[in-house]
């Protein structure tokens, strides 16, 4: 079998947290550790993965590159609307687009984790 035939297992990491430019390009920035920490804080203040496929790996990617996070009935707290600003700006498709990571802190629902000597670089 040709090599190519096994891209998608040839990524090292947890897929599930992949930013959508790591199974596209050979160079990545420090945004994608922010999309990993976003998906975290979604998962552990939702208790689910935004993103994963309980099928396969394969339609995890698929969700990553292509589908938006979903948000369902099952959200406990439901989320409010600075939430959801600050879960989809990090977790935009493309990089470009995603706020610059200082600015992380920055959002309404992340600043009230944030104390004064904690500091995003």
């Amino acid at each position: 079998m040709k090599k190519d035939a096994f891209v998608e297992y040839d990524y090292i990491g947890t897929r599930d947290y992949f930013a959508p430019e790591c199974f596209s390009s050979n160079v990545v920035s420090s945004y994608v550790d922010y999309w990993a920490l976003t998906v975290s804080v979604m998962k552990v203040y939702y208790g689910f993965h935004p993103i994963e496929h309980a099928s396969t790996p394969r339609l995890t990617k698929n969700n990553i590159l292509y589908n938006s996070p979903y948000y369902s009935l099952r959200n406990k707290p439901p989320h409010t609307a600075s939430e959801q600003e600050f879960f989809l700006a990090f977790l935009e498709k493309n990089p470009d687009d995603r706020p610059n990571p200082p600015s992380f802190s920055d959002f309404a629902f992340f600043s009230s984790f944030t104390k004064d000597d904690f500091h995003i670089y």
